[in-house]
């Protein structure tokens, strides 16, 4: 990922795979906000008990610095499942409920998901110009939401996996992430060649879950091609300073953002 500065300084990270097309993902970081810690400072939740006014001031300023304003946000209400929702036009300014997923065929419709560990997935249709988001803990991503997203924009729009490229944002890595036994039960019965996935910890029946190979997999399974696929690779728990991480904060921290959206295509494109 690249790190790159938005219209009014505020610090964000963007795709490489995504650089040539008309689409736009960027993931913010903790820095450039108003909020008091342990929320400092970009925060952009009320639901860990940071103020309704910072974390507006926070939102209009992301939300500027990208080119919209904070009523033109569409934000998916977070419910740790697979279910993907349309988004369009008439959604401007609200939060779909019952749903960790996003797709849209609309031009300049920013869609919202947050996060403070979960990965944040991005899927740009290059054939169709369309566009996905999804937010996958553990729990989406036992219940394989990638797989999801690209099967409702295939439903949708008609969108081919082939076609499509991807990129997994800022999350806890897999040195990071450990599970107990009952999520490990989990990830054995839902992920194919699940061990692989999981390394043993030092702690009696912990496993460290690598939710960023978990997640590629299911892209490349579902039809991705494996150099369209970007992993982020920045580790939320082992980097404190940039991003938010419940995890490294046991609770006690803000969260932070990715904002999508499609840009106008060029006339000449296919």
């Amino acid at each position: 990922m690249l790190l790159t500065k938005l219209h009014n300084g505020l610090p964000a990270y963007q795709f490489e795979l995504l650089a040539n097309w008309p689409v736009e993902a960027c993931v913010s970081t903790r820095t450039g906000g108003v909020s008091a810690s342990p929320f400092d400072s970009l925060n952009f939740s009320t639901r860990r008990g940071d103020s309704e006014a910072a974390v507006g001031t926070n939102i209009e300023r992301f939300s500027r610095a990208c080119g919209f304003r904070r009523e033109d946000l569409v934000w998916a209400g977070q419910i740790r499942s697979d279910a993907v929702r349309e988004a369009t036009d008439d959604h401007r300014g609200t939060r779909l409920a019952g749903t960790d997923g996003l797709v849209t065929s609309e031009v300049r419709l920013p869609l919202m998901t947050l996060y403070a560990d979960c990965v944040p997935i991005v899927i740009y249709d290059t054939m169709h110009h369309r566009l996905g988001v999804a937010h996958a803990g553990w729990q989406g991503t036992v219940k394989r939401i990638a797989e999801q997203l690209l099967r409702q924009l295939g439903r949708r729009y008609g969108t081919v996996p082939a076609d499509c490229v991807a990129g997994l944002g800022p999350s806890i890595g897999p040195d990071s992430y450990e599970i107990g036994g009952d999520v490990i039960q989990l990830v054995r019965t839902t992920q194919e060649d699940a061990d692989s996935l999981l390394r043993p910890s030092a702690r009696e029946g912990k496993a460290y879950f690598d939710l960023w190979e978990a997640n590629r997999r299911q892209l490349a399974t579902g039809g991705v091609p494996g150099n369209r696929i970007e992993i982020g690779g920045l580790d939320t728990a082992a980097l404190p300073d940039t991003f938010f991480s419940h995890r490294a904060a046991r609770g006690r921290c803000g969260l932070f953002g990715m904002l999508c959206w499609l840009e106008p295509r060029s006339p000449s494109a296919p």
